[in-house]
């Protein structure tokens, strides 16, 4: 299972519509996939990223360049019982964009650190034991969320599916037309956030 990264470390330095594409099942090994330099990896059909192995500590995929990830079906698989893998963990100083992806059946789906924006677009987020998106207090970037279905995380309806943890409004977390499920509470810990 060191495919997908030896796909990305295959890719030359620098230049614009670097893509690395994933086709069917993919398996990850129980360390994280690093994503270390600006590239897009694009599933087709329905294409996903998971594991079968039972050590579940590190996150599957760790982003820390500028990266995009779009069209994927990322889920921690069948092995992790007692404690599931983080999906995605974001520690970037450049944009990051996770687009039109399904990201279930982990712990945290998305984990955003870093100086970098971070634009969540089109993904449904369901089913993760812990929350949906979490932004720790040592992010310095942007956070945007838009059009994104985000609900059934943290144990399931009525809990919260989002966690801003930043305690100034130095940087902006925005979150526009989300679905946060049929409960009628938000389910969103707002802080120095705007949403609607």
């Amino acid at each position: 299972g060191t495919g997908l990264k030896d796909a990305i470390d295959a890719l030359a330095p620098g230049g614009s519509g670097r893509q690395v594409t994933v086709l069917g099942a993919y398996q990850i090994k129980s360390t994280a996939v690093l994503i270390n330099q600006p590239l897009t990896v694009r599933g087709v059909n329905d294409s996903s990223i998971t594991y079968a192995g039972s050590i579940c500590t590190a996150p599957m995929l760790s982003l820390t360049a500028g990266a995009t990830l779009q069209n994927l079906n990322i889920n921690d698989g069948s092995g992790c019982i007692s404690a599931s893998r983080d999906l995605v963990r974001i520690n970037s100083a450049a944009a990051v964009s996770l687009l039109s992806n399904d990201l279930k059946d982990g712990n945290r789906a998305v984990v955003v650190d870093g100086s970098g924006a971070v634009t969540l677009k089109f993904n449904h987020i369901t089913g993760n034991a812990g929350l949906g998106v979490e932004r720790l207090a040592t992010a310095t970037g942007d956070l945007i969320m838009e059009d994104n279905n985000i609900f059934n995380n943290n144990g399931g309806a009525g809990n919260l599916q989002i966690k801003n943890n930043i305690l100034t409004p130095s940087k902006l977390a925005r979150a526009n037309h989300n679905f946060f499920g049929s409960s009628a509470s938000l389910n969103v810990e707002v802080i120095a956030a705007e949403w609607d």
